[in-house]
């Protein structure tokens, strides 16, 4: 037997041991981000476990500085609601209650974004720290409410809930003509006109157009619907346009005329502006009819464009003969 085949047995026989416990071997592109510190670290289970979960009775403090630390935060609360002999009743929250104090900081500049989350206890404790609103920390007055209470936001809108009957799509190819949007939402209703934005040297697409349906049904169905958010292999941005036929103009204001409220804006434009009657003619006064002055025998009257350069002094454009005296330096 030679000794090639020997080593080959060898191989075979030895046994690979597999520890199924450890993490697997980054692949070149986690290596790779592990380089640029980009790699996401996995947190232990025991750290999760070690850390104080999220109570149901926490607060939301806002107004912070940007220079507010923890630290601050514990000792403004601590002073505040901390025993004391004047009022022994009230409910006292000492270091052990404040269960958590969440400072969010940006992960650009590393400062804190100007809000945090105390949790504590019992419900009779967050009303107490809730209290504590409008007062002064590091200089500024803060904001304290129920951190699950989301009373205040406004409430966020449906985009595709629009009563506009105007289309707005963005990000087409350049060469996107009329026929081609008219052919693509044809089948959300009936299409009243597109009005595609080109350039006037060479017509071709700036990118975006407004498409306008007769039903403000039409439009919704287009911002709801799939199929029309890809055309010629491209994303396109669809959004409810400004429907200016429901715009209303604004009534001019007449001296002394009064808006009547009830009245719309229309009949009011139809309307002749009021104007004062003319004061009787009397003996006393000029008459009406006197010739007023003509422009020119206004003393401030203001002159025609290039009057004023047409009558200006020139220069002479001759040669003028020297008269100075000639003088020779020894």
């Amino acid at each position: 037997m030679s000794d090639s085949e020997v080593t080959v047995k060898r191989k075979i026989e030895e046994e690979i041991e597999i520890d199924l416990e450890k993490s697997a071997p980054l692949s070149k592109k986690q290596k790779r981000l592990e380089k640029k510190g980009k790699l996401p670290v996995e947190k232990a289970d025991d750290e999760e476990e070690g850390k104080s979960k999220k109570s149901e009775h926490g607060v939301w403090i806002g107004n912070l500085s940007f220079d507010t630390c923890k630290e601050d935060i514990k000792r403004f609360i601590l002073a505040k609601l901390g025993k004391s002999e004047e009022d022994s009743d009230a409910v006292v929250i000492e270091e052990d209650d404040l269960l958590r104090i969440n400072l969010p900081k940006s992960k650009v500049t590393k400062k804190v974004k100007g809000f945090a989350y105390v949790d504590v206890p019992t419900a009779e404790k967050m009303e107490r720290l809730v209290s504590l609103s409008e007062q002064i920390l590091n200089g500024r007055k803060l904001l304290i409410k129920n951190a699950n209470s989301f009373e205040g936001r406004p409430e966020k809108k449906d985009p595709t809930d629009t009563d506009s009957r105007v289309l707005f799509v963005g990000n087409l190819p350049f060469n996107a003509t009329e026929e081609m949007l008219q052919d693509h939402f044809k089948s959300c209703g009936d299409i009243r006109r597109v009005r595609m934005m080109s350039f006037e040297d060479t017509g071709k697409s700036k990118g975006f157009s407004f498409v306008d349906f007769y039903d403000a049904d039409a439009t919704r169905k287009a911002l709801k619907g799939r199929l029309y958010k890809y055309l010629e292999g491209r994303t396109l941005r669809l959004e409810a346009g400004e429907d200016r036929s429901k715009r209303v103009p604004k009534p001019r204001k007449v001296e002394g005329a009064v808006a009547d409220e009830s009245q719309s804006a229309q009949k009011e434009y139809s309307e002749p502006a009021q104007v004062e009657d003319k004061p009787a003619y009397t003996e006393n006064k000029e008459s009406y009819d006197k010739p007023k002055r003509s422009k020119e025998d206004r003393p401030y009257s203001r002159k025609k464009p290039g009057q004023v350069l047409a009558s200006a002094q020139r220069a002479s454009v001759g040669i003028v003969k020297s008269t100075g005296k000639k003088m020779t330096f020894d």
